[in-house]
Parts: structure tokens; C-alpha cells; sequence
């Protein structure tokens, strides 16, 4: 089967030329699975996360986009973890804006995101005209009610609490399920499978000796499903 085609159900290939066999591999992996499948580093994971979701408004999927976000708030999260801030970039969210329409609860986490940090200078250094003018707009409006109240948008809940990420899911306006729903065989907790082999005893030593020693963790062969 070429690399750009698809089969239905009748056997007859659908062309789709603007996903690589890459992309849709990742997509029918979460079809079987529920998970995303997809790891780079840093800022990297970013724009294959956005990219990803453009290959979603290709195959027309709502429930991978709805991964996806959920995807992008597990790498800002990370990101941030490490870097100590979050660096979401105005190139970030000019892809958003090119491949979303207005309403799109994409945007509104890009919205909240921005509004929510707390190191503003983080996002191109204020270059505000760096901007997509719509989310300018955007931005304005949702910082609004802020102005006239004592209340600071670093206050406001955190867009990056995955058990509240269907506010920016497409499912939810439409109220239909989220696709967490839709994989019932998948724990809450993530199942690990481990088999330890206990370590024998240490050799008895001196009181120096063990002064001078460094203490190490065995390491243990486990399977993590998250």
C-alpha cells in the first residue's frame, strides 16, 4: 500500500496526501491504544504535538485532537518543571491561529496559558506584534475582566490541570464523551508490572569503610503503562 493512501471498508485506497506514513502511524496506534506514541526533546515535542494536530484536522478526528492538547499540556508541564517557566513562543501560537477558526477551544488554551503566566517576558521577550492580531484580540478580551477587578490573572485556575483539560477539548461544547471515556480497560493509576530479585546482604564492614561508601539504589526491571 503506498505511503499516502488509506483503506476503507471496502477495500478501495483514500488519497491523503498531506499525512505521511509517519503521522498516521501515530494516529492508528492511538486508535488501538488511547495513548499518543510521540517523544522529542524540549521545545521540539511542542511543534510535533501542533503538528500533529494539524495531521488530526486532516483525518478529521476530533478524540486524537482532544489527545493531542492534552499532549501539549504534559510537555508545558514538563517543560516548565525543568526550565522553571514555561516557554510558549509566539511561532507557537501562530501555528495554533493558522490552522484553528475562532472559538476553537485550542485557542482558548493558548489564551489562558499567556494569561495565566507568570513570567510574561518568557513570551518573545513582549514582542507583541510578533503576535497573530487575532489573538492580540483575543488576549485583550479575555484580560478584560482583570482590569477593573483586584482579582490578577496569575490567580486564575491552572490551564495546565490535566483532571480540567476537556474545558479545552472539542468534545465538550458538542457534549458528547471524552475519548478517556471511550478506553474503559485503561486504570485511573498507571499498572506496573515489576519483578524484583532482592539484593543478598551486604559484606559486614568497618565503621570507615561504610563512612566512605555511597550509598546506591539496585535497579530493577519494571514495565510502566501510563
Amino acid at each position: 500500500m503506498d505511503v499516502n493512501y488509506a483503506v476503507v471498508d471496502d477495500d478501495k485506497p483514500i488519497n491523503l496526501p498531506d499525512v505521511t506514513v509517519e503521522d498516521f502511524a501515530v494516529y492508528a496506534k492511538f486508535l488501538y491504544t488511547g495513548f499518543l506514541f510521540t517523544k522529542e526533546t524540549n521545545v521540539a515535542e511542542l511543534a510535533r504535538c501542533l503538528h500533529l494536530y494539524k495531521v488530526a484536522n486532516h483525518l478529521e478526528a476530533m478524540d486524537f485532537r482532544d489527545t493531542i492538547v492534552d499532549a501539549l499540556i504534559e510537555t508545558v508541564l514538563d517543560f516548565r518543571a525543568l526550565k522553571g517557566q514555561c516557554r510558549f513562543t509566539a511561532t507557537h501560537i501562530t501555528t495554533i491561529y493558522a490552522m484553528t477558526e475562532e472559538g476553537s477551544p485550542l485557542r482558548k488554551f493558548a489564551q489562558s496559558l499567556c494569561l495565566q503566566s507568570k513570567v510574561p517576558q518568557g513570551f518573545e521577550r513582549k514582542r507583541l506584534k510578533d503576535f497573530p492580531v487575532d489573538f492580540q484580540l483575543d488576549l485583550l478580551t479575555a484580560a478584560a475582566p482583570f482590569i477593573t477587578s483586584s482579582t490578577k490573572s496569575t490567580d486564575m485556575p491552572d490551564p495546565l490541570d490535566l483532571d480540567k483539560s476537556c474545558k479545552y477539548h472539542e468534545h465538550t461544547p458538542l457534549g458528547t464523551p471524552c475519548y478517556k471515556t471511550k478506553y474503559q480497560y485503561m486504570s485511573d493509576e498507571p499498572v506496573v508490572e515489576a519483578n524484583v530479585v532482592p539484593k543478598p546482604p551486604p559484606a559486614p564492614v568497618s565503621r570507615r569503610q561504610s563512612e566512605r561508601q555511597t550509598e546506591r539504589l539496585a535497579s530493577n526491571d519494571f514495565e510502566l503503562r501510563v
